[in-house]
């Protein structure tokens, strides 16, 4: 009985200071952090099961320590399965120590979304979007390195 009351508050403990993750729609996110967004927004798409996407997330949180958060703000969009998200990306981004907001989007086809990011994007990830005041202004579909990545957004900037 103590083991399985010690090995309970270890589990919990160990969840207890990871980040939360918003799981919603992407209609409501599209809603909540797209179009009511002021300044440049980062959108990136990834899954805890796609090596380029983890290979990618440390040029976000990099440009996202280094920049002001009234300029810029990174989100980083979770497309594992609904029924393993929890567990698989809570873990990773606590392990990982992202800092950056993570959001699961829960719908059960992403088909029905996708053109809304861009029409040209076939769904593979990793991808990433850009958005300045809510209106997209850069989409790519595959892997960024820090270098583009923080090209793209001074090119943005400068405009």
């Amino acid at each position: 009985m103590h083991k399985l009351l010690f090995l309970s508050i270890l589990l919990v403990s160990k969840f207890i200071n990871a980040q939360e993750i918003d799981d919603k729609s992407f209609n409501k996110f599209y809603q909540d952090n797209i179009l009511q967004s002021k300044g440049i927004l980062v959108v990136n798409f990834w899954a805890t099961w796609c090596k380029p996407c983890i290979q990618e997330l440390p040029s976000f949180e990099r440009i996202n320590s280094e920049t002001d958060p009234e300029m810029l703000n990174i989100y980083l969009v979770n497309l594992d399965f609904n029924g393993k998200f929890r567990i698989s990306a809570t873990e990773f981004v606590k392990t990982r120590n992202i800092k950056s907001p993570v959001v699961h989007i829960n719908d059960t086809d992403p088909n029905d979304w996708i053109n809304k990011v861009d029409s040209a994007w076939s769904g593979a990830i990793p991808a990433t979007a850009i958005y300045v005041n809510g209106k997209k202004c850069f989409f790519k579909e595959g892997e960024m390195t820090y270098e583009e990545l923080s090209s793209v957004i001074s090119g943005i900037e400068n405009k």
